[in-house]
């Protein structure tokens, strides 16, 4: 039982011990098969930037981790939760140039019409409870109260929808911002709990961190103006506050099926949760044809 629950949890599966179709192809695997994996891992650390920043920030989304590295080659480790698997969080880098504490959050229109809407429908109190908003397309706040939300459905959703800075917000105490095509961000959870779990793939597609407010100090450690002490002031005052960065910090978004430990200086394999090992394989796998190039 004991062996079971140590292999699931360094693959990043949920250690219950049960030998499900997830932990069996896991246990499964040949050497050839961890040696692709490799491959392909290799792969993707080509894909990288040569230059990662001297401060940056490194998302692991396989291995649900981020580690804020700086010159002193020191990582600061958050656990994070990752975007769901018909949801998932992309691979990109990006640079952040400011963050907000206590942030409004604005419900993307898709999210708004599939989760919230469901939700207005089986209990219309859950407007008022979490602090949402509903505005027309003007930007002008409505009375909830007179909206029938059975008259609406996915295809047609006028409303847009805004949530008060508070500690049900959907974005917590923070977000911090790289701004990118994807719009993936940073941010708290009021859903803290999801942290003790494995297997973390529980968003939208953004990344949600915890511990973000240690994040947050360090991201502002390069300056003199925001101390911790000031931080958890504008934290405490309720009160949305934006601070844009006097040094843009690189964020890099990967997706690592292999690393080493640092601790052991040994290789782990990782559970590949968005089945995306395949398709790079494949490529590495095909013959390399020059009447292909155009």
């Amino acid at each position: 039982m004991l062996a079971i629950k140590r292999f699931q949890k360094n693959n990043n599966l949920e250690p219950d011990a049960v030998i499900g179709p997830a932990t069996l192809r896991e246990l499964n695997r040949s050497p050839d098969d961890r040696i692709n994996q490799i491959r392909v891992n290799l792969e993707r650390w080509r894909w990288l930037p040569e230059n990662l920043g001297q401060r940056h920030i490194m998302v692991n989304i396989a291995n649900y981790q981020l580690a804020a590295n700086g010159p002193d080659s020191q990582s600061i480790i958050h656990e994070v939760i990752i975007g769901r698997t018909y949801r998932q969080t992309p691979v990109f880098s990006a640079s952040m140039s400011y963050l907000v504490l206590n942030p409004w959050w604005e419900a993307p229109a898709k999210l708004a019409r599939e989760d919230l809407l469901p939700k207005f429908k089986k209990d219309p109190n859950v407007v008022n409870t979490f602090g949402y908003h509903v505005l027309n397309n003007k930007g002008d706040k409505l009375d909830n109260q007179l909206i029938n939300w059975h008259e609406y459905n996915s295809k047609n959703f006028p409303f847009r929808i805004r949530q008060q800075p508070g500690i049900l917000n959907a974005m917590g105490q923070v977000k911090l911002m790289f701004p990118n095509q994807h719009d993936i961000y940073l941010h708290d959870t009021p859903a803290r709990d999801l942290f003790s779990k494995t297997r973390r793939d529980f968003s939208s597609g953004c990344i949600r961190v915890k511990n973000p407010i240690d994040l947050v100090q360090w991201v502002l450690s390069d300056t003199n103006a925001w101390p911790r002490e000031k931080i958890n002031t504008a934290v405490d005052s309720g009160k949305e506050t934006t601070v844009s960065l006097k040094n843009r910090i690189p964020v890099h978004l990967i997706y690592l099926t292999a690393i080493v430990e640092d601790s052991t200086n040994y290789v782990r394999f990782i559970d590949d949760v968005y089945d995306r090992d395949k398709r790079v394989l494949d490529a590495l796998s095909t013959p390399f044809s020059a009447g292909s190039v155009q």
